[in-house]
């Protein structure tokens, strides 16, 4: 359990197993808790080196309230001071729904620092139902998660609807995020995955064409938002998709 500083800003994270690094991103409002909850951690753990981030605004980290902190400029060297802070050279790097959008933007920022990538539940764009949510507040989100699906994890809503209402309200993306011209460039290996329900899916499923090497996986009857709750289901294709290209 630690922190590091990039500028004025406290980011926390914590190293748990061992093997290839592999820093991990969680979507947005989420924390390095639900990686437990959701049981990625059991499932990583003794074939990786998980680097288990909280996001600016989240979590542990510092929740700064001015609108610039959570530009993406920012969000790509808050992964490369962690890896800096732990003298790794090169990782992994797995980012999920928003953060699957910062793994993008990392294949132009840095490539030389990443050995594989994978993108989960792609959220590039501002949807806007989602944006009149994030105004709402965490509280109300929570209770969403709550009234629309019979398996949201209770742990993880609770933790969600804790969240600062102050960056809900600037941290979410006011405009599209669309780094996929990264992808054509990345000699890595890629993987994008998400439910095949999720609104992105068509999106992702087009983004695979462009990679030299990696595809796309879309998990049966999972929406954007099961697809990271019930990680169990899609890990054993992730790590076979890793170990198959020596990771």
């Amino acid at each position: 359990m630690s922190y590091i500083r990039n500028q004025n800003t406290r980011l926390y994270y914590e190293v748990v197993g061992q093997g290839t690094p592999m820093i991990m991103l969680n979507g947005f409002g989420n924390c390095v808790e639900d990686w437990y909850e959701l049981g990625y951690v059991d499932a990583l753990k003794n074939d990786y080196q998980l680097i288990l981030m909280d996001g600016r605004g989240f979590g542990k980290s510092d929740k700064p309230h001015d609108i610039e902190q959570y530009d993406i400029s920012l969000r790509v060297t808050d992964v490369t001071v962690v890896l800096d802070a732990l003298e790794i050279k090169q990782a992994i790097i797995f980012g999920s729904s928003v953060n699957a959008a910062t793994v993008y933007a990392l294949m132009g920022y840095c490539p030389e620092r990443f050995l594989a990538y994978v993108a989960l539940g792609l959220s590039d764009y501002v949807d806007p139902t989602f944006n009149d949510w994030f105004q709402k507040g965490p509280q109300f989100i929570a209770e969403q998660m709550n009234a629309l699906f019979d398996d949201a994890p209770q742990g993880l809503v609770s933790r969600y609807a804790q969240n600062d209402p102050r960056v809900f309200k600037i941290a979410f993306p006011k405009h599209a995020m669309d780094f996929s011209e990264n992808l054509s460039k990345i000699d890595a290996p890629v993987l994008l995955y998400a439910g095949e329900h999720d609104q992105a899916a068509p999106k992702i499923r087009q983004h695979a064409t462009l990679l030299k090497q990696g595809r796309c996986e879309l998990l049966s009857g999972l929406d954007h938002c099961q697809a990271y709750w019930q990680g169990a289901k899609a890990l054993p294709m992730v790590k076979q998709f890793l170990q198959e290209r020596g990771l």
